[in-house]
């Protein structure tokens, strides 16, 4: 590191991790500068309650992606990305654009709420970016009124950027599961369903090998269980015999 940073001269330190890292993958998501990054570093392994809801965020940022596959696959009308950086609103234009019915937008905004407060955590933020700011203004008082007692202490109309305590990082998490749970509804409603039973379905025969009637009929629990599991669906049992017959 000394190295690079001598290569680059002596004005090195003013520069941004995210210039200087180009090729490690996780530079992005450490937006500082060279002299800040000790500051960052210590800061970062001081235990906080920010960071269960930092990396909370993390594993649900992938959600969205996924999600998107499944809906490839077996939406009822084909899928373009919609050509917007923020995850939530990207996902949602996905949708609106592909006729599809998209989240409430209640469960949208508040997404984008959780991601504005992870980003001014992570980057250590001491005023709120300007998109943050408008969203509270506009959204604020209507995302409070939407999650009521739900909320808690948590104020969704004030565009905080201090790391939160444990009663607002119990309230994000949670908030976090129930959107998530809202979104995984939003998928379910959008699938085919005949051809998410008929394309799994054809899946299952196929590593069943030897077939006969007790087979598929021991089968068919298997089969009911992931279509419930993976994609909302609720199919009998004479219905998933039929579909893997």
């Amino acid at each position: 590191v000394s190295r690079l940073l001598g290569r680059l001269g002596h004005n090195a330190d003013q520069l941004f991790s995210v210039d200087v890292f180009q090729d490690n993958p996780h530079a992005p998501k450490i937006h500082v500068t060279i002299q800040a990054l000790r500051d960052f570093q210590t800061t970062h392994q001081v235990f906080s309650f920010g960071a269960y809801f930092s990396a909370a965020y993390e594993v649900f940022s992938t959600y969205y992606e996924r999600a998107l596959s499944v809906l490839d696959e077996f939406a009822l009308h084909p899928l373009t990305r919609h050509p917007i950086n923020k995850l939530e609103r990207m996902f949602e234009g996905t949708l609106v654009d592909a006729g599809l019915t998209p989240p409430t937008a209640a469960v949208i905004d508040t997404l984008e709420y959780i991601r504005a407060r992870r980003n001014a955590l992570i980057h250590q933020h001491t005023t709120p970016a300007q998109a943050y700011v408008d969203l509270v203004t506009g959204q604020g008082v209507a995302m409070n009124v939407h999650w009521g007692a739900t909320r808690g202490p948590l104020d969704l109309s004030v565009a905080d950027v201090l790391p939160p305590n444990e009663s607002e990082t119990i309230v994000l998490l949670k908030l976090l599961r129930i959107s998530a749970e809202a979104l995984d509804g939003t998928v379910a409603g959008n699938l085919d369903p005949v051809r998410v039973i008929s394309v799994k379905a054809a899946s299952a025969r196929s590593s069943l090998g030897r077939i006969n009637a007790d087979v598929l009929r021991n089968a068919v629990g298997p089969l009911r269980a992931s279509l419930r599991l993976n994609y909302g669906l609720l199919v009998s049992e004479a219905d998933a015999l039929a579909a893997l017959q």
